[in-house]
């Protein structure tokens, strides 16, 4: 059988034959800890523990395996192979890795709900159905946020948040861009879903949406977006400063896999805003 060698902090890309005939497996003599990273007591205090922890659950997995039965997003599962990935440096995350993550995230917090990229796609080409099938599943009168990961044009992740009372709809972007289309989009899926509630309630709402671009931090590269819309996520929702940079995204890589393998909120030491 074929092993694949996983260094979790080699800066060159890797690649994975996902194969049945093929698993990944950590050789933990290889792994270099990230040394003195920067800002590591604030943003992933037990660093070392915490990745010792990773290593030995990656090690002798295979690829197929669920990360956490604990963690079921349905339509997206979360498999060993997306973790290897979400640490290994230099890679693009897939939809499955950060929509898990958010869904960790909403799960935490109160009166908020996800909005997936996979329900505004089906929106698209289904409309009131889709909106319907997401009130079936989701108490939106009940709900003061709701967290919508976008992809514009497929090649960048992004994030909104929206507050339902006053009608704001909070952009992050880690590279400071506006989002008109996807804005639409969502102002478009809560207009037909606030109207869906109107007929059962008898009561109408009107809602004049606007848009909020946050500054937060940049990204230097093409590839680390997905993480910063996993941070954003985390920041604002748990009311932390964006106290963050570029030069931390291998820690908060290895921060993401512990809370996502462990279904766990790390209790970092950022300040609260």
């Amino acid at each position: 059988m074929e092993v694949v060698i996983v260094d979790l902090c080699d800066d060159e890309d890797q690649s994975m034959d996902t194969s049945e005939s093929s698993r990944p497996e950590v050789n933990l003599e290889l792994v270099k800890f990230i040394k003195r990273p920067r800002n590591i007591l604030k943003i992933f205090p037990n660093h070392k523990r915490n990745t010792v922890g990773i290593l030995e659950f990656l090690t002798g997995k295979k690829v197929g395996e669920y990360v956490n039965e604990n963690l079921r997003l349905s339509g997206y599962n979360l498999y060993v192979e997306n973790i290897v990935k979400l640490v290994t440096p230099k890679t693009w995350l897939p939809d499955v890795v950060i929509q898990n993550y958010i869904f960790l995230l909403v799960n935490n917090c109160k009166d908020t709900l996800n909005i997936c990229t996979d329900t505004l796609a089906s929106f698209q080409k289904d409309g009131q159905k889709t909106v319907v099938n997401w009130l079936g599943n989701n108490n939106l009168l009940r709900c003061q946020r709701v967290v919508v990961l976008i992809n514009p044009n497929k090649d960048h992740w992004a994030l909104f948040v929206v507050h339902t009372s006053n009608g704001v709809v909070y952009s992050f972007d880690s590279f400071n861009r506006s989002h008109q289309k996807e804005f639409d989009l969502v102002c478009d899926f809560l207009n037909k879903a606030f109207d869906c509630i109107s007929h059962v309630t008898g009561q109408t709402r009107i809602i004049n949406w606007k848009i909020n671009l946050i500054e937060c931090p940049r990204q230097t590269n093409q590839y680390d977006c997905g993480v910063f819309a996993c941070t954003n996520a985390r920041c604002y929702l748990l009311g932390k400063y964006f106290d963050y940079s570029q030069s931390d995204i291998r820690l908060l890589r290895q921060r993401i896999a512990f809370e996502l393998i462990n279904t766990t909120i790390v209790e970092d030491r950022t300040s609260y805003l």
